[in-house]
């Protein structure tokens, strides 16, 4: 099978069999629509297993790259949905006692969190996107691994830039506190949404091989024709990457997306906590110099508390 087709046929399958497993009943706030919810009405029980099962086979595609999944014959040969299931589940059970998976302490681990943004934008938003990391220039900042997860896409000319920050948390308090402090900095991180720690954090941008999904070879090509001239910007004539990026007319996107437990998903009542991450990201912002930016702001409840869902997707039976 060939590698595109392959990954068709993932993209289809997570769609229409994991979409709508958490990423259902969207609402968006009134006063700002890039503020948005999603609530899954079920029981506890079929909550946990909702998650469960979206982590565990998504995992596979999370961790692995393009090259690697077009060689594994199990999702190959998989000839249904059901097949398919117990396929990226046995691949995912593989991922999950390999090298690839990174320790994790339930209460802390990111790989949570990142995991779900990561479905949110691919499959979820289908948004045609190239994942990309920043190399840093410094060794010397607080937090080594920077933003959660980092994209490109292209608009028209326009190429995007999303530095998106994922929670997995124990309420809505967490959750915002966890993302003000991403973006204004605390007394354990530099703060991310700023001129010295971006100028400083980005040496230059790579794209990860890992874009399942996005396929158009015409703006793929587009994305890395603007990378290179961003990259020759930044290593060739030293620029910093701030002034690097307004040179060259590129928009920032700002994505802050949380999961935490929560017994009120009423989007209008839950509007302080959205007003308190815009006006903390609005304050940081103009600081940072950047000339072109955007920013979205996700939050989905849970009716179980987190470390019962991480530990039930923790369950490889």
């Amino acid at each position: 099978m060939e590698v595109d087709e392959l990954l068709k046929k993932l993209r289809d399958y997570y769609k229409t069999n994991c979409k709508q497993l958490v990423f259902v009943n969207e609402k968006r706030l009134s006063t700002n629509n890039k503020c948005r919810m999603y609530f899954l009405d079920v029981l506890e029980e079929q909550e946990a297993k909702n998650y469960k099962k979206l982590f565990q086979e998504y995992l596979v595609s999370y961790i692995r790259n393009r090259d690697s999944l077009s060689v594994c014959r199990s999702i190959a040969c998989a000839n249904n949905d059901e097949e398919l299931s117990v396929a990226l589940l046995s691949e995912g059970k593989k991922v999950r006692n390999s090298g690839a998976y990174p320790d994790t302490e339930i209460n802390s681990a990111g790989i949570y969190g990142e995991l779900f943004d990561d479905f949110y934008l691919n499959i979820v938003k289908d948004e045609p996107i190239l994942m990309a990391y920043f190399v840093r220039s410094s060794f010397n900042i607080a937090n080594p691994r920077g933003f959660d997860l980092v994209a490109t896409k292209i608009d028209g000319d326009v190429l995007t830039i999303i530095l998106s920050e994922a929670k997995f948390v124990q309420n809505i308090y967490k959750a915002k506190d966890a993302l003000c402090n991403d973006i204004a900095g605390s007394q354990t991180q530099d703060a991310h949404v700023s001129k010295e720690y971006i100028n400083e954090y980005v040496s230059s941008f790579m794209n990860k091989d890992h874009s399942l999904y996005f396929d158009n070879l015409d703006s793929i090509n587009k994305i890395r024709s603007k990378l290179n001239e961003l990259n020759d910007l930044l290593l060739n004539e030293n620029l910093n990457a701030i002034d690097a990026i307004n040179r060259l007319g590129i928009r920032v996107r700002f994505d802050f997306f949380a999961i935490y437990h929560d017994n009120n998903h009423n989007i209008e009542e839950r509007k302080q906590y959205f007003d308190d991450i815009s006006n903390q990201f609005n304050a940081n912002i103009n600081e940072t110099g950047i000339l072109n930016y955007d920013t979205e702001i996700v939050f989905i409840p849970t009716k179980n508390t987190s470390v019962d869902l991480k530990g039930m997707m923790e369950q490889w039976d």
